[in-house]
């Protein structure tokens, strides 16, 4: 019938964070709501980085992950002030490896902001996340870590 054949995995909703206790908490609310009704089984992990100073996301990213991966069978990493809207799929598609989610949020106007973003809310089956090793941690402050881990992506789609 052509219809997908949607699995019923286990999705790890992994949060980089630090000092959002607010935002942490409308997050955790709506995603268990969005989930829910999608039903889709979950578990929200937390990347807290506790010390002072720039904020390293893709090491946060990484430890949710890591206390992800024995759990669930796919991952989205999700930053804490981005909310799915009604309708945005997050069951994981068999056929797709990656599959980016901030078109589908109102905060970039339903666009990339800009060619080859790879930030906000991203979708991967874990073995592909551990694939390629996860997102670089050499990245303090904001920025870097997402472009580096699209070009590494985007490498891994062309064969490279």
């Amino acid at each position: 019938n052509g219809s997908v054949a949607w699995q019923r995995e286990v999705l790890g909703v992994c949060v980089p964070y630090r000092t959002r206790r607010d935002q942490l908490e409308v997050f955790a609310s709506h995603m268990r709501t969005f989930l829910h009704g999608q039903g889709v089984p979950f578990r929200i992990y937390v990347g807290e980085q506790a010390a002072p100073g720039a904020f390293n996301r893709g090491w946060a990213l990484n430890v949710a992950f890591t206390f992800a991966e024995a759990d669930v069978d796919y991952v989205v990493m999700h930053d804490v002030d981005m909310l799915p809207l009604p309708g945005v799929d997050y069951r994981f598609d068999p056929a797709r490896e990656v599959r980016h989610l901030s078109t589908e949020v109102s905060q970039f106007d339903y666009r990339l902001p800009y060619d080859k973003y790879c930030s906000g809310a991203l979708i991967a089956h874990k073995a592909f996340l551990r694939s390629i090793n996860g997102f670089a941690t050499q990245f303090w402050g904001w920025g870097g870590e997402d472009d580096e881990f699209c070009a590494r992506v985007a490498k891994w789609k062309h064969g490279g």
